[in-house]
């Protein structure tokens, strides 16, 4: 009896030291994952958009999908408990972003998203994350929502924001540096601005128009221009851009991540959501300190265009590459990497898929070909030693006739019937539960 009461006491302090009570990221034997609140690995294979409301046709006027699967199913609810049954049944583990309350309460993990900046290729316009208005709003986001959630141990952690514009886009040039110049003299990113060139160059004006090829008389003027150029014309410009990008970038994640820790100490901060292709190095080294996982949403284009543009983009801007299922981005931060938005597509769907560009982001022949390619660049991300997850964006294909923004595209593992695509089901199912391995 004593023997049998001192191995159940020593099993129950094994389990209670091995439990977490909230998701953890840790690194063994070279390999990154997730640790669950039970203390076991975990890869989160997760789904965006899981929503009954599917996405809002104007030129329709109504979503074809919600009226679709009322039809089918009669409510909201019953429709949740169909998906569950099927994503759990396809090896999906985890709710990602934009998905909605039926589902988020069905027990599977989810992330929250804060957007605490809304700064996308939608709204082009940076935010002066300097100015007392922003810190307050951060705040006050993290005020209603942060605390809400702080002893919910089913949440996998927060993305501070969703794919913030760090560097030029094709639709707009202006770095981080063109943007806080252009705004009005009195305002927080523009006195900051001054002041740091002021102190690079230890207040020698001479100095400065040297190094900028510029002529001003002193770097009050500074607050009255617009523009200092789109491109550096000088190797020492071009250091002072990244610079202060990096300045810029680390004040985003401190204040996000302080606010974040004033009313919740448990859950994982899960980075920004960058943009793969379109990302400083100055800004992945400037979050290494506030965030737990460096994530990435990552639409793979074509490579004739990678292998023109990648050299050019990261002479300019010093992005980081995404060569090598994004190996730099590991480089650079040393920390565990997870896709949090991809999709692949299909031209026999019937859908447009004019956005995203065909031309840029290429598109499958078949749903055969589609679930190929899925499965030949997802086999490759999940053996890599940092990685530790992706959701798929997203559950619904798009409207044909487009949403509110014009998207029109194949990227659902179901159609607008809520019917699955089989073919890239089967090799999801496949590459869930090979996933699940790696972290073992």
């Amino acid at each position: 009896m004593v023997l049998i009461f001192l191995i159940t006491s020593f099993t129950m302090v094994m389990a209670y030291e091995n439990e977490t009570n909230f998701f953890k990221v840790e690194q063994k034997n070279g390999r990154w994952r997730f640790i669950d609140p039970d203390g076991n690995p975990f890869f989160s294979s997760g789904i965006c958009d899981l929503k009954a409301k599917g996405n809002y046709a104007p030129d329709l006027g109504y979503s074809p999908y919600y009226r679709n699967i009322i039809d089918l199913y009669g409510d909201e609810e019953t429709w949740a408990n169909v998906t569950y049954d099927r994503i759990v049944s396809w090896g999906f583990n985890t709710i990602g972003a934009w998905s909605d309350s039926y589902i988020k309460n069905t027990g599977l993990p989810y992330a929250v998203h804060l957007s605490l900046s809304r700064c996308n290729r939608t709204v082009p316009i940076i935010e002066d994350y300097f100015s007392e208005e922003w810190i307050e709003k951060v705040e006050e986001i993290c005020r209603n929502v942060v605390s809400s959630y702080s002893n919910d141990s089913n949440i996998l952690g927060y993305f501070l924001a969703n794919e913030l514009r760090w560097g030029p886009e094709f639709a707009d040039l202006e770095d981080v540096f063109a943007e806080y110049c252009k705004m009005p003299w009195n305002s927080s990113g523009k006195i900051f601005l001054v002041q740091f060139l002021n102190e690079r160059y230890n207040g020698d004006i001479c100095n400065f128009n040297r190094a900028w090829r510029t002529y001003f008389g002193s770097f009050d003027e500074i607050y009255n221009v617009s523009s200092l150029g789109i491109f550096p014309k000088t190797i020492k410009a071009k250091k002072d851009r990244a610079d202060f990008t990096y300045l810029v970038a680390e004040q985003f994640f401190k204040v996000g991540h302080d606010a974040v820790r004033r009313y919740d100490k448990n859950h994982l901060i899960l980075g920004a959501c960058f943009l793969a292709y379109g990302t400083p190095k100055e800004v992945v080294k400037a979050c290494l300190n506030y965030t737990d996982v460096i994530t990435i949403n990552h639409y793979p284009v074509r490579w004739s265009i990678a292998l023109t543009t990648t050299p050019i983009l990261k002479k300019m801007f010093n992005f980081v590459s995404t060569f090598d299922m994004l190996q730099e981005y590991y480089d650079v931060s040393d920390k565990p990497i997870m896709i949090t938005e991809i999709h692949f597509r299909a031209w026999d769907s019937g859908l447009p898929n004019t956005k995203l560009s065909p031309f840029l982001h290429p598109v499958s022949l078949t749903q055969n070909m589609r679930a190929n390619r899925f499965y030949r660049f997802m086999s490759r991300f999940i053996e890599k030693p940092y990685s530790i997850g992706y959701h798929w964006y997203s559950y619904m294909d798009q409207p044909w006739t487009g949403r509110a923004d014009g998207e029109n595209s194949n990227i659902g593992i179901v159609n607008i019937l809520d019917e699955p695509y089989e073919p890239l089901v089967n090799k999801m199912t496949a590459i869930n539960r090979l996933a699940q391995d790696y972290v073992k």
